[in-house]
């Protein structure tokens, strides 16, 4: 075979000898001047591939494609194209007398067709992490590409062909409108690129800080069995390979996202609401306790007293768990700093009061802001005095004593 001759190599199965040319050679990283065995031809073929040729003898037969994996003594692992046909024995048709086949070197064309793989791989991996469907729809036509993330996304079976008119049916009232003000709608878009208000895209690279959306709102579905969703749209007007024009994108489901954003609002308002009820508690104790004919050493006592109180019963009441709280964790709270108290002292008149505080009203007479705490919590409980209604009228209250 001479230099100028394709990838090629030829088997005679009577001497059993293998010939190749140049290019043959090269492809497979055997020196020129290298005697071929069919040994070194099949050795060079990765093992896990090696069955696949031999199990291919009967495509070969009819002259079909083989691609399989070589190890290349220079540039590693290759990805090689096969087409092999027999040729049969001129005395004796039933016998093979030898085999030709031309290869090709194709592992950029394996790499580009892997790399495609991968990608669509991340996409579809992406799609489903990010509760995503892709959006798309012919310009001039108004036709739109189903895919199955798509008809789950509204509630249609999953190959299911729905119509751009049966997709808008489960827009909730008013969204589809909405969608038209803020220039996203499929008829507003075609508008603008007639007008020459909205250019194509190119596809390809972008730079860095560019955003590729023209398109962008945000809308709400109403899907069976009456479950709302609410969806972030975001799209490019492009053309595709063969020249139509398209609006493409995505669609993301954010119901997740709206429920936790409304959330955070409701614990937004009820903070302001209890923050505003703690000042107005700390004012109507203000004027209780300091308009009172006492000395300023007293009222302040009874004051700081108080606001201590009901810190701490807040503190107890935001840190339980249930909705319920432990009015003896408080007690033993207030308490803690003045353990150690004369055991002597006169229990209150009431057997309730004996019964339910037996650390309390051992400080009866003990230091006044202790006093007045202990005196606050038991009005808290029993409805009497001053009544605090940013612990919540819901709490129920429990003794452990």
């Amino acid at each position: 075979m001479s230099d100028a001759a394709p990838a090629a190599w030829d088997f005679d199965t009577a001497s059993n000898m293998l010939f190749m040319t140049d290019a043959a050679r090269a492809i497979y990283g055997f020196d020129r001047q290298q005697s071929v065995a069919v040994g070194d031809f099949m050795a060079a073929i990765i093992p896990d591939d090696r069955d696949k040729v031999i199990e291919g003898t009967s495509r070969f037969l009819t002259g079909q494609n083989i691609r399989y994996r070589i190890h290349h003594s220079g540039r590693g692992v290759r990805w090689i194209k096969a087409r092999v046909n027999a040729h049969a024995d001129p005395d004796n048709a039933a016998r093979i007398a030898g085999y030709t086949g031309t290869i090709e070197d194709v592992t950029d064309e394996m790499d580009a067709a892997h790399a495609l793989i991968e990608s669509e791989e991340r996409l579809r991996f992406a799609v489903e992490a990010g509760k995503m469907a892709i959006w798309e729809i012919d310009l001039e036509t108004g036709v739109v590409t189903i895919t199955p993330e798509l008809n789950a996304m509204f509630g249609f079976p999953r190959d299911y062909k729905p119509s751009l008119a049966e997709l808008r049916s489960r827009y909730a009232p008013g969204e589809l409108e909405k969608v038209g003000r803020l220039g996203a709608s499929w008829e507003v878009v075609k508008d603008l690129v007639a007008s020459g208000q909205m250019a194509p895209r190119s596809i390809g690279e972008m730079p860095k800080d560019d955003d590729r959306t023209q398109v962008s709102a945000e809308l709400s579905i109403i899907v069976p069995p009456n479950r709302t969703k609410h969806l972030l749209y975001r799209a490019q007007y492009i053309y595709s390979l063969h020249g139509r024009p398209k609006i493409t994108g995505f669609l993301v489901d954010i119901t997740d996202k709206r429920y936790a954003e409304d959330q955070l609002g409701v614990v937004a308002r009820e903070l302001r609401h209890r923050v505003k009820n703690s000042f107005t508690v700390m004012q109507a104790l203000a004027r209780q306790i300091f308009n009172q004919d006492i000395d300023k050493r007293t009222a302040l006592e009874s004051y700081l007293g108080r606001l201590q109180a009901l810190s701490l019963a807040n503190d107890i009441v935001l840190d339980t768990e249930v909705d319920a709280a432990n009015i003896q964790e408080i007690t033993e709270r207030l308490t803690a700093p003045y353990r150690e108290v004369r055991q002597d002292l006169d229990c209150p008149e009431r057997a309730a009061d004996r019964d339910l505080w037996p650390r309390c009203h051992r400080l009866e007479h003990g230091p006044p802001r202790v006093v007045h705490q202990c005196a606050q919590i038991r009005r808290l409980v029993s409805g009497g005095g001053t009544s605090f209604p940013e612990l919540g009228g819901n709490r129920q209250w429990r003794d452990q004593s």
